[in-house]
């Protein structure tokens, strides 16, 4: 091949993306949501070129290097040496804050220390980050952070505005609130792209304890779930929170209750701190990363977060919104996140540069380890 994106390639060093990871065999790939097979010597190339930058393999002196590099060069796992990616990104996943606050105090939430005023986002706000959204072509839309969407009283014109431009929701509800024109909507429309439900336990008084709900309203919610399941007949899951001794019983029982739904599916909660937002007893232990250098999170590659305020935020972790890249209200989302405080907290992240002490990331679980 004698054209010049050839010499280029050869005139070039190159590296692994910082947005690539390995498992096993498995090449993750944080910025394009992919993964990819290798083989042995290509995962050896891929994990060298983490660490030392190199030139493409002459064909010459080894044909199996020369076509290793060529097919991580295909599928993006590798780019030039020269390159900041600290300004790449793409936008595969949206979570925009509708409504501020929730009618429940699950005791894993940090809604249950720390409850949110109520707040709604505009429908002018609304419209102009669905705008900005949509040329991207995510795979879906959230409604909420920290919140419940079914409270908004706007969720059914939101839902109109997305599927008018052709994108879908996952709906994230604790299920408690199904208002009769808001389920009749669902079962009419193609929006929903799948369906999550917060639903600790199958027992009234565990349920109401785990909530800071009552006891009454819990029969109520288990016929919302099972409307749902009937007017949506796609992926619905049922997370289990709450790290308690009948964890597993909890499981078993609730796959029971809704085993007739064969749409619906019980998922254990692997229950965190949130990036230390809320600790005790019923979530995992602290995590606190002390590496200067970070191995990077799809959630500063992939996943935009948008507050009731247009604000784009760091990650939907960061409950008190703390780092703001830019607001839609001022600026595109293409400057916001493409922008230098985006960018700088991409680079810490991905281990570009070293990450700052009190980066929210450090106390997150999430956070991978630099190799």
């Amino acid at each position: 091949m004698q054209d010049g994106s050839a010499f280029r390639i050869l005139d070039q060093t190159w590296k692994t993306s910082c947005f690539v990871w390995l498992d096993n065999l498995v090449a993750n790939n944080d910025l394009l949501d992919q993964k990819h097979l290798l083989t042995e010597s290509e995962a050896r190339l891929l994990t060298a070129l983490k660490t030392t930058q190199a030139n493409p393999p002459n064909s010459v002196g080894d044909q199996t290097a020369h076509d290793n590099f060529h097919r991580l060069l295909e599928l993006g796992l590798i780019v030039p040496a020269s390159q900041d990616e600290g300004r790449k990104f793409s936008v595969k996943r949206v979570d925009i804050e509708t409504c501020t606050h929730c009618n429940a105090r699950c005791l894993f939430c940090p809604q249950s220390e720390h409850p949110k005023p109520k707040q709604f986002m505009s429908l002018e706000l609304f419209q102009r980050a669905v705008e900005q959204i949509a040329p991207y072509r995510p795979d879906w839309v959230a409604l909420n952070n920290f919140s419940e969407p079914f409270l908004d009283p706007l969720f059914v014109e939101r839902c109109m505005y997305l599927e008018a431009h052709a994108l879908k929701v996952a709906l994230f509800t604790n299920a408690t609130v199904l208002r009769p024109h808001v389920a009749e909507y669902l079962a009419s429309s193609d929006v929903l792209h799948s369906i999550t439900v917060n639903f600790p336990s199958p027992d009234p008084a565990e349920w109401a304890n785990l909530m800071r709900l009552p006891a009454s309203t819990h029969g109520r919610t288990v016929e919302n779930i099972e409307r749902l399941a009937e007017c949506y007949k796609g992926g619905i899951g049922i997370v289990v929170n709450a790290l308690t001794e009948n964890l597993h019983s909890r499981i078993d029982s609730l796959s029971q209750m809704f085993a007739r739904f064969p749409n619906v599916s019980v998922i254990k909660l692997d229950s965190n701190t949130l990036a230390g937002n809320i600790q005790n007893d019923l979530v995992q232990p602290a995590s606190l990363t002390n590496s200067q250098k970070l191995g990077g999170c799809a959630r500063l590659a992939a996943h935009v977060h948008i507050s009731a305020s247009g604000d784009v935020f760091m990650c939907c972790l960061d409950y008190w919104q703390e780092t703001k890249f830019g607001n839609i209200a001022d600026a595109t989302l293409e400057e916001i996140l493409g922008g230098d405080i985006a960018a700088s907290h991409r680079r810490q992240v991905y281990g570009l540069t070293d990450a700052d002490d009190n980066l929210l990331c450090r106390k997150c679980c999430h956070i991978r380890r630099a190799d």
